[in-house]
């Protein structure tokens, strides 16, 4: 299944598994190839963002936006927990020496898909698995 864009994002459903999602930026600058991947779990509350790249030909602290645009139109309106998995290594740097990813390139990411979502992040969580680290926030709503 393909839903059209608002704005500046589609989505995809993957044909064979249900709960994940392809986004695509492209509509919101036509050759910048951004979008991403997403597996939602609806019972959870959890948007799991596995991976993610920027439209190049738009503005930097967009993707977040656009995330949670794509989330909304899967039906994701209000997530309790966002998660990247496999962060990029500034990130994975911070995280591996006890930081909690807060003002990371990734932690400013899951900030921003919270902000447009009408949230607040309120509790961040580390996750290491073997030599990576995945980030995860919580979110709070008014």
């Amino acid at each position: 299944m393909t839903l059209n864009a608002r704005r500046g994002c589609n989505v995809r459903q993957h044909p064979n598994v249900a709960n994940r999602w392809f986004l695509d930026f492209d509509a919101a600058a036509r050759g910048g190839n951004g979008g991403g991947s997403v597996l939602i779990d609806v019972a959870q509350r959890l948007a799991s963002i596995d991976s993610i790249h920027r439209n190049d030909l738009l503005p930097k602290r967009s993707t977040g936006s656009l995330v949670a645009e794509g989330l909304k139109q899967i039906g994701m309106h209000q997530p309790a927990i966002l998660e990247m998995y496999n962060t990029e290594k500034t990130t994975a740097t911070v995280l591996a020496a006890g930081g909690t990813g807060q003002g990371t390139l990734l932690g400013n990411l899951l900030g921003d898909i919270a902000t447009a979502l009408g949230g607040s992040l309120i509790r961040w969580e580390t996750i290491r698995d073997g030599l990576r680290y995945d980030l995860r926030a919580h979110v709070g709503y008014p």
